[in-house]
């Protein structure tokens, strides 16, 4: 069959692509699953990432996120101002560097630690695939960069949605509503509830 030839060319592939301090803070078993999100990358899809509860004990209000980026590292320059939009502090941050075979470019490993700005829990079952696709939409360009996108975590909102209420936010400022766009977002980010509701009525 065919599985043999594959494994024997992802250990040929990986064998040494893993460094030293990546080896002590990962176990084999969470380095298969990174392989696996790491062939499904290319220059047409450079990025994955994931959202997820890091080990037992943590505070309801931190997550972990793990980002993949195809042939360069991300910034943390880039990346911190989306997630603190988003509604997060980055707590830590680590990154790593997966070196394949020259064949095939090297991957970058970011691994941070979360935590909600306003401290409350994060339901991580309800947001988990919302959190995912805002944060790819907005580093892809695809998805502005402001504090709209807290909506997602505090009213649980999609990407879509979010840029719906953005867009009502700045028709009412045309129209002369007297309050700013920050000002307007922090509101609705502090009612989320409110906000979901809004998005439904409309």
């Amino acid at each position: 069959t065919q599985e043999p030839g594959r494994a024997r060319g992802l250990l040929d592939r990986y064998d040494n692509a893993f460094s030293q301090g990546y080896r002590e803070a990962y176990s084999p078993e969470v380095a298969v699953e990174d392989i696996r999100v790491i062939e499904g990358l290319s220059e047409r899809r450079p990025l994955s990432v994931l959202f997820h509860r890091s080990a037992e004990g943590s505070a309801p209000s931190c997550v972990s996120l793990k980002v993949w980026s195809f042939g360069r590292p991300i910034p943390l320059s880039d990346c911190v101002p989306v997630l603190e939009h988003m509604g997060f502090r980055v707590v830590d941050e680590r990154t790593y560097e997966v070196a394949r075979t020259a064949s095939a470019p090297a991957v970058w490993f970011h691994d941070m630690m979360l935590e909600s700005r306003d401290g409350r829990a994060v339901d991580l079952e309800a947001s988990k695939s919302a959190l995912q696709t805002a944060f790819l939409m907005i580093m892809r360009g695809a998805a502005e960069n402001d504090g709209y996108n807290a909506l997602v975590l505090t009213a649980g909102l999609k990407w879509r949605e979010v840029a719906l209420v953005r867009a009502i936010s700045r028709f009412l400022r045309q129209i002369g509503v007297p309050y700013s766009q920050d000002y307007m977002w922090a509101t609705l980010v502090r009612h989320g509830a409110i906000a979901a509701a809004i998005v439904r009525l409309f």
